[in-house]
């Protein structure tokens, strides 16, 4: 037996066999727009982030008691009234007075936290392992290299590291 159905204007609005039900095309289309139609989407739960600090370089979780205060010394202002981020150059070896800019290795040295250039720790440092502001004794363990970064996105050419996603998502993926 054949029904007629009242005509709506609709698509779905034709003689259907006795028994048939009317689906819903819609919503099993693949949609790439729509996160729910794109037949992979799969709901799941976001981890909370965590909430400790950790080291890059070692991955530990910092405390407060193992962070040291880093002291630039800055260079002399040559015009009065001009601020430390208009000049060229900002800071200095807390030594020998030479300029600090991204092409130079420095050195931290623990107790004072002063920074000095690794030309300078090597030469003047190293052989007595004395600091030479306070003159106090140093061990190794209180000299600390700095990292240079660099000035922009994936700028780190000089550095001797590539660059090397460490997680993957839907930005760093290609299909």
């Amino acid at each position: 037996a054949v029904v007629s159905t009242q005509s709506t204007g609709g698509p779905s609005s034709a003689i259907k066999p006795k028994g048939t039900e009317v689906v819903d095309k819609s919503k099993e289309l693949n949609n790439f727009w729509v996160p729910n139609l794109q037949g992979h989407a799969v709901e799941e739960s976001i981890k909370r982030p965590d909430t400790k600090t950790y080291c890059p370089i070692t991955a530990k979780q910092l405390k407060l008691k193992d962070l040291i205060s880093v002291k630039f010394t800055p260079m002399p202002q040559d015009v009065q009234g001009t601020s430390t981020i208009c000049q060229e150059v900002r800071y200095m070896c807390a030594v020998t007075h030479d300029a600090l800019s991204n092409g130079s290795t420095c050195v931290v040295l623990r107790p004072s936290g002063n920074v000095i250039t690794l030309d300078c720790y090597e030469k003047l440092v190293k052989g007595d392992m004395v600091e030479p502001l306070t003159g106090v004794k140093l061990k190794e363990k209180d000299v600390i290299i700095l990292k240079r970064g660099s000035t922009g996105y994936a700028g780190a050419k000089n550095t001797g590291e590539d660059l090397v996603a460490k997680k993957k998502g839907a930005v760093l993926m290609a299909n």
